[in-house]
């Protein structure tokens, strides 16, 4: 990351034993994934209860959404470590001010392409912000760890995530469905004067991340020297992706598993497709405060199998209860592989922005492969075709990380000793 001072947006310097540096951005953080989440939801639900679309639509439009995603998260963390965390993350909020305005106007107008254009423009431009975001998250100086401070983003983004998903229906109910992205304007809006006012200068932006401990410290420089990092960090990334096949593909399908369970309301239809995120948002707390799955490949593995058999279990879904329970697996398994994918990309990085781009390139990436996938999967509403897809990539997924982990000499056995040594 350059270490270039690069000019601040705002009213002048931020004192910072007057100003907590990292909240402001967490603060920015909580509202710009509100916004992503409310409005991106909202495309999905208003498709499949207002405009009447099979699920083969939505998935495509999660597909395409998901390519322009790629683009701009890898493009966006090469810009971070050009323009600054700030300048970017301004930027990226004023355009999605606009993007939001006209998703209103598209709703109003019940224009399938209208949501549909808007959903990739929504994708395209936030793409960017959030490694921009990580990266800040990561740098800002400041006593939080790395681990905790990973595990509120993650939280941040989850408990949005759930809230605005379990709430759309019910805003448009009361709004419309026009005046959802009219609030989602009104949050990029605040963003912006978040970032631009309120965040710390980007020249007191630092270059490196707090370690977890002494021990991490020299945890850290072990694996750093073994060339089993990149391994572990490859492994992390892949199982990721794999989760966003999953997730992308969940997400675009909700809406017609809960017609065909007979729920008619889609306020009700939104807050029973949101408890998969409820229980993400545990599977974060746990990887806060149980850090024995850093650097265990076991862990991931084992994550990874309840990912596979919580996707599957839910797109085949055949009561109310099936739902809940598969959704509840599901939500953990993201988060163990998300948190892992996300730590140790800035842990081994020390919050490189163009680690953090890769990391959400590949979330792009999964989005691409799953709901495009699962679009071209049987008729246009038929779920057990697109289960059937997702349990062969899934499994196909989970045969390369079992060969990777046995080439990396045993890697799922490493024990890194807190002196910085290792042992099998």
């Amino acid at each position: 990351m350059s270490n270039i001072p690069i000019p601040s947006v705002g009213s002048g310097p931020v004192a910072l034993h007057r100003r907590p540096p990292l909240l402001a951005w967490y603060i920015a953080h909580w509202l710009a994934s509100f916004m992503a989440a409310l409005t991106s939801n909202a495309v999905y639900f208003f498709a499949g209860y207002e405009l009447r679309q099979p699920a083969e639509v939505q998935l495509g439009m999660a597909a395409a959404g998901g390519l322009v995603y790629t683009i701009g998260a890898l493009y966006g963390g090469r810009m971070v470590d050009q323009l600054g965390q700030r300048r970017l993350g301004t930027y990226m909020a004023l355009i999605c001010i606009l993007v939001c305005a006209f998703g209103a106007v598209a709703v109003a107008h019940r224009s399938l392409w209208g949501v549909f254009i808007f959903l990739l423009l929504l994708n395209f431009f936030t793409a960017p912000l959030w490694p921009a975001i990580e990266s800040a998250l990561t740098c800002v100086p400041g006593k939080l760890r790395l681990t905790k401070r990973i595990t509120i983003y993650n939280i941040n983004w989850s408990t949005t995530g759930f809230i605005a998903g379990g709430i759309v229906g019910s805003l448009a109910l009361w709004l419309s469905w026009a005046g959802v992205f009219i609030v989602g304007a009104v949050m990029s809006l605040i963003v912006w004067i978040i970032i631009a006012f309120f965040s710390i200068p980007q020249s007191q932006i630092g270059i490196g991340h707090v370690e977890d401990s002494p021990e991490e410290l020299a945890r850290s420089h072990a694996i750093l020297a073994s060339p089993k990092s990149k391994t572990l960090l490859h492994m992390a990334w892949l199982s990721n992706m794999l989760s966003y096949v999953a997730a992308n593909t969940v997400v675009a399908v909700l809406p017609t598993i809960t017609i065909l369970l007979g729920i008619k309301s889609y306020a009700l239809a939104t807050a029973l497709a949101s408890v998969w995120a409820l229980t993400r948002i545990g599977g974060f707390f746990l990887t806060s405060f149980w850090t024995g799955w850093h650097y265990r490949m076991h862990w991931m593995m084992i994550s990874y199998a309840s990912l596979l058999l919580g996707t599957v279990a839910l797109l085949l879904s055949q009561s109310v209860l099936m739902l809940i329970l598969s959704q509840a697996v599901f939500g953990v398994a993201v988060a163990m592989l998300y948190s892992g994918s996300l730590y140790y990309a800035m842990h081994l990085s020390h919050g490189s922005g163009t680690n953090a781009g890769i990391h959400e390139g590949l979330i792009g990436m999964g989005t691409v492969l799953g709901p495009g996938v699962a679009a071209i999967s049987g008729s246009p509403d038929s779920v057990t075709p697109k289960a059937l897809a997702m349990f062969v990539i899934l499994a196909i997924g989970g045969g390369v990380m079992t060969i990777m982990a046995r080439r990396a000499k045993g890697l799922t056995k490493v024990d890194i000793q807190p002196d910085g040594n290792t042992s099998a």
